[in-house]
């Protein structure tokens, strides 16, 4: 049977220097929920206690993520924004996940050696060809029509929620990507917690910043 092995690598040639990960992401809710959000007096007491989260998060990475590297952090900043406009396009927080979702189109590529084998046999049989490629034509036509309009309208229409940013800075021989990602994570779904029977509330676009 094979063998199998896991652990870390050795990074003890790697020279220790300051390493800065910054990572950032979204949290998308309706505008009803922000407005009652930020109407509460309290309510950076909850953007408090998501910070908190995510300061601990980034902390204890390495007990989570087994291959994670223990690395000294100095520093964790993270900076949440309430506002009510994020100008993106709401569709791409879903179709990144669900591919299905994404709009189709029909292919008019044709395989011409199939083509010379079965030849169209009459005319009857090429006029219906040629009415059901202008149909499909013309679908297209439409269907990107809509889609410019649709992204138009998008663009013009600010959602609501919060942007989350993370700055870890460490002394260390690997960058913290790990843990500027966890802490995101974390203080992202610390907010989400506050949302999560709003049918809209949506965490998306976490990333590192390159």
């Amino acid at each position: 049977m094979n063998t199998i092995s896991m652990g870390l690598a050795n990074i003890a040639s790697k020279p220790c220097k300051e390493q800065i990960s910054n990572a950032a992401g979204l949290l998308i809710i309706s505008p009803q929920s922000f407005a009652n959000f930020m109407a509460d007096s309290t309510y950076t007491k909850h953007i408090h206690i998501a910070i908190a989260s995510g300061v601990e998060a980034a902390k204890r990475t390495s007990e989570i993520f087994t291959l994670c590297y223990q690395i000294a952090l100095q520093s964790i900043d993270i900076e949440i924004q309430p506002t009510d406009s994020i100008f993106t396009d709401s569709l791409q927080y879903y179709t990144n996940f669900l591919p299905s979702f994404k709009p189709k189109r029909f292919s008019l590529k044709k395989d011409k050696e199939t083509q010379k084998a079965q030849p169209i046999q009459n005319s009857t049989e090429s006029n219906m060809r040629l009415r059901f490629n202008q149909a499909v034509m013309n679908f297209q036509d439409k269907q990107i029509r809509i889609e410019k309009q649709q992204a138009r309208e998008t663009k013009a229409q600010g959602h609501c929620g919060f942007e989350v940013r993370v700055c870890v800075k460490a002394n260390a021989q690997v960058s913290p990507d790990i843990e500027s990602m966890y802490a995101l994570q974390t203080a992202l779904l610390s907010l989400f917690g506050i949302f999560k029977h709003d049918e809209m509330a949506a965490i998306a676009q976490m990333r590192l910043m390159r």
